[in-house]
């Protein structure tokens, strides 16, 4: 669900499950910062592999809280109780299945495959990186460190990623209230090139590379 009144917004992981609601009342479901958080924190404790499969009968390292956590749907596909049905508005449980997984891996490699192409043409490795910008609704309320724990962003220490919130409106702002800032636009405008990442003939391997989780650090 969009994040609104009711939405799991945040997810914690230790020996159990931890979340945070916007509202502070009993969860209707997840929003898209919280799925992240949940995610990150199943990789993290073991439930998923960097391959985005949700273990059915997870390791043994796995804490008796996940472990128990863990079910299957009708029909066998794995699934993860994020919140109890005792917890929850409508009284059943918040899953999060495989598929809903698998669909998180398409648009994390999406957006993820964007940024490694835009590196590669430019000759910019994450060392080159001085300053990552978070912008829109969505990346003003991210989790920093889920983004980078499930490959969404490059790898960078957290001091070099920033939240900029509505950027789209800033830079109008800026403008119209500025001539300098609007002929530097006027500047940046005319460099921008356009990449069609789909014909780029880099682009299935790299896409299929940023579908993956990364591996836990050992």
């Amino acid at each position: 669900m969009r994040g609104a009144h009711g939405a799991i917004d945040r997810v914690w992981m230790d020996r159990d499950v931890a979340y945070h609601v916007i509202g502070d009342g009993p969860p209707l479901g997840v929003c898209g910062s919280g799925l992240l958080d949940a995610i990150a924190g199943m990789l993290d404790a073991g439930v998923l592999d960097a391959s985005g499969r949700l273990h059915p009968e997870p390791p043994g390292r796995v804490t008796d809280g996940l472990r128990r956590r863990v079910t299957a749907l009708p029909g066998g596909m794995p699934a993860f109780v994020l919140a109890l049905g005792a917890e929850t508005a409508a009284g059943k449980d918040i899953l999060l299945t495989q598929a809903d997984i698998r669909q998180v891996q398409l648009a994390k490699g999406a957006i993820k495959s964007g940024i490694a192409m835009l590196q590669r043409l430019r000759e910019a490795p994450d060392g080159r990186i001085e300053e990552l910008m978070l912008a829109g609704g969505f990346g003003n309320y991210l989790n920093i460190r889920s983004a980078i724990r499930i490959g969404l962003i490059p790898s960078l220490p957290q001091d070099r990623v920033s939240y900029v919130g509505n950027a789209a409106a800033l830079g109008a702002q800026m403008a119209l209230v500025s001539e300098t800032e609007r002929r530097r636009a006027d500047d940046l405008a005319r460099q921008i090139r356009h990449i069609s990442l789909a014909d780029h003939p880099d682009f299935q391997d790299v896409f299929l590379e940023a579908v993956t989780f990364p591996e836990a650090e050992r």
